[in-house]
C-alpha cells in the first residue's frame, strides 16, 4: 500500500475510534445521569403528636361502643389514617344490635367483698360474712366468667334518660352481635366499724395517682389497695376496656348511719371527714362510677311505714347527698320494695313521697328471673339478684347465666372438698 493511501485508511481508523469512543462515553454518562436520578415516590407526612392522640382517643370511644363520639372526633379530619377509621366506626356501628326491652338488663348485686377470709369467716360479729359476701379472690374470678360470657358492664344512667318535661325515656344501648348489657352494683357501702374489725376494708380513698382504693387495717396501719369493688373493676376496666360500655362501671348503693365510704359526717362540725368522702364520690363519678342511694339506715321498705320512709329520707338526704350529690337511682335494702310486682300508681303514698324526693329509678331484689325490668315515662324498676356465698355454696340456678360456679367459689377457705 502506497505511503498516502495508508495515512488515509489510519486517519479513517482515528476518526471511527473517537467517534466511537465519545459515543460510549456520552451513552455511559447518559445512563449514570439516570440512575443518579431519585425514584419518584408517594410521600406521606408522619403524623403529629396531636394527630396520633386524636387516633388513638378515637380507637378508644370505638373500642367501648362509643362509635358516634369516635366518629366526631375524626370527623372533617384529614391526616393519615383518618378516612379509615371513618369507615371502619361506621360499620362496625351499622352492625349493632339494639337492647331496647327494660326486662332484658340483667343485673347483679353484691355486699362489699372480703379480702382476709379466714378472719372474716371466723368473726363472731352479727354479721354471716360466709353466707353474704364474697372474696375478692371470688369476685375477680367472677369478671373473668362475666368477660368470657361476653357481657359488657352498663350504667342504668346509660339506658334511661329524663326528658326536658320531666318524663323518662327508656334509650337502651347499641352493642356488638353476641354482646350482652350487664348492670353491676354494691349494697351497703358504708364500712363500718364492724367491717372492718372483720377484716373487710375500712374506707374508700383517693391516692396520689387519683385512683380510688380501697384500704384495710393491719393493726396499726391502714393499706390502701385493691381489696373492694371499685378498684378491682377499675383495674379489669383498663386491661380490658371493650368490658364497659362507654366508661360504665357500676352502681354503689351508699348509706348514711355509719358514714359515707368510711367517712364519719354526721358530724355538723367534721369538716373534714366531709371534704375526704365528697372527693372520693367527685372522683367515682368521674371515673364511670353511679351513686345510689341505699337510704339512710338502711331501712326494710317492706316493713316500714310512711312516716318512717319520710324520717329516714330526709336524714339521708341531709347527710349522705350533700356529699353524693342527688341521684334519682335507690337501692332497695333487705330485699324490700314499696310494692307489688304491679305497677306504682298515684294510691301508693310511698312511691309519691320517694318520687317528690327525686327517686324515680327503683332495684329490688329478686333470684327468681335471668333480668327483669318495668318500665314507664315516670320511673324505671329494675330486679337485682344478690351473689353471695351461700348463693355459692349452694350452686344456686340464678347464677349460672353468668359463670361457672365452679370456677368462681373459694372452696378451700369455705371448707368444701
Amino acid at each position: 500500500m502506497k505511503k498516502r493511501q495508508k495515512v488515509v485508511v489510519y486517519g479513517l481508523i482515528l476518526v471511527i475510534l473517537l467517534a466511537t469512543g465519545i459515543s460510549i462515553k456520552m451513552g455511559l454518562s447518559n445512563r449514570s445521569e439516570e440512575q443518579s436520578e431519585p425514584p419518584v415516590q408517594n410521600t406521606v407526612s408522619p403524623l403529629t403528636e396531636k394527630e396520633e392522640e386524636q387516633l388513638k382517643q378515637a380507637d378508644s370511644l370505638a373500642m367501648q361502643y362509643d362509635y358516634d363520639g369516635a366518629i366526631k372526633l375524626l370527623q372533617g379530619q384529614d391526616f393519615t389514617g383518618v378516612e379509615e377509621r371513618l369507615l371502619d366506626y361506621k360499620l362496625r356501628k351499622n352492625e349493632t344490635i339494639m337492647w331496647s326491652d327494660p326486662a332484658l338488663f340483667s343485673h347483679l348485686s353484691m355486699q362489699p367483698l372480703v379480702p382476709l377470709p379466714e378472719k372474716a369467716f371466723s368473726s363472731t360479729g352479727t354479721v354471716d360474712y360466709q353466707g353474704n359476701n364474697v372474696t375478692t379472690d371470688e369476685f375477680e374470678r367472677l369478671l373473668n366468667e362475666l368477660y368470657e360470657r361476653n357481657y359488657v358492664l352498663v350504667r342504668l344512667s346509660d339506658i334511661v334518660k329524663k326528658t326536658n318535661d320531666g318524663t323518662w325515656q327508656f334509650v337502651g344501648v347499641a352493642l356488638p352481635e353476641g354482646k350482652k348489657p350487664l348492670i353491676l352494683s354494691q349494697e351497703n357501702v358504708s364500712y363500718n366499724e364492724e367491717n372492718s374489725e372483720a377484716g373487710l376494708s375500712s374506707k374508700l380513698v383517693v391516692d396520689k395517682d387519683n385512683r380510688v382504693k380501697s384500704c384495710y387495717r393491719a393493726g396499726e396501719n391502714e393499706l390502701a389497695g385493691n381489696y373492694d369493688m371499685v378498684p378491682l373493676v377499675d383495674q379489669f376496666v383498663w386491661k380490658h376496656p371493650d368490658f364497659s360500655y362507654r366508661g360504665s362501671k357500676g352502681a354503689l348503693a351508699v348509706t348514711g348511719a355509719d358514714g359515707v365510704f368510711g367517712y364519719n359526717v354526721s358530724a355538723k362540725k367534721n369538716t373534714k371527714e366531709k371534704q375526704r368522702a365528697k372527693a372520693v364520690a367527685d372522683r367515682l363519678k368521674e371515673t364511670g362510677w353511679t351513686l345510689a342511694s341505699y337510704s339512710w339506715a338502711p331501712i326494710n321498705f317492706d316493713h316500714s311505714s310512711l312516716a318512717m320512709i319520710q324520717a329516714d329520707t330526709i336524714k339521708y338526704q341531709e347527710e349522705v347527698e350533700s356529699i353524693i350529690g342527688e341521684t334519682p337511682l335507690l337501692l332497695f335494702p333487705a330485699g324490700s320494695d314499696i310494692g307489688t310486682w304491679q305497677p306504682y300508681n298515684e294510691y301508693n303514698q310511698a312511691y309519691l313521697y320517694l318520687k317528690d324526693a327525686g327517686f324515680s329509678v327503683f332495684s329490688q331484689q329478686n333470684a327468681t328471673q335471668e333480668s327483669w325490668g318495668e318500665f314507664t315515662p315516670e320511673y324505671y324498676r329494675n330486679s337485682r339478684i344478690m351473689v353471695t356465698g351461700t348463693a355459692l355454696e349452694n350452686g344456686h340456678s340464678s347464677l349460672t347465666p353468668f359463670m361457672d360456679i365452679a370456677d368462681v367459689i373459694d372452696k378451700e377457705v369455705r371448707g368444701f372438698p
